[in-house]
């Protein structure tokens, strides 16, 4: 991956959607029979982009660190790391595609849009 977020953002690779993966199943049973479903591309992109749980890949250098989120406090941690499970609000952000592999897209969000934490 040669981007990195910039500022309060942070880089994360979606979970795959539930009907996208049952959609990929039956495409792959129906194939063998012959037949075939088509379902197009930009359609696609919008079901990904309606995801709302991935994995943190990237975290901008000033996430979560404005002034009305605490940083600053003696107490005061990020939200999140690297490698953490998360659930963001759903059509946040901006699908992005890797250089290096275009079958892999990342979502790019804002801190703020990070509603739960996994551990």
């Amino acid at each position: 991956m040669k981007f990195k977020p910039p500022g309060h953002r942070l880089m994360v690779l979606p979970d795959k959607l539930e009907e996208v993966q049952a959609l990929e199943k039956k495409h792959e049973t129906l194939s063998k029979i012959g037949l075939v479903i088509h379902k197009p591309e930009g359609q696609l992109r919008r079901d990904a982009q309606g995801c709302d749980s991935g994995t943190i890949v990237a975290i901008g250098p000033m996430a979560w660190k404005h002034k009305d989120m605490g940083y600053g406090d003696p107490d005061w941690a990020p939200w999140a790391k690297v490698g953490d499970k998360i659930i963001f609000g759903k059509y946040a952000g901006k699908l992005i595609p890797d250089p290096e592999d275009e079958s892999v897209e990342y979502m790019v969000i804002n801190d703020d849009d990070v509603q739960l934490v996994g551990e």
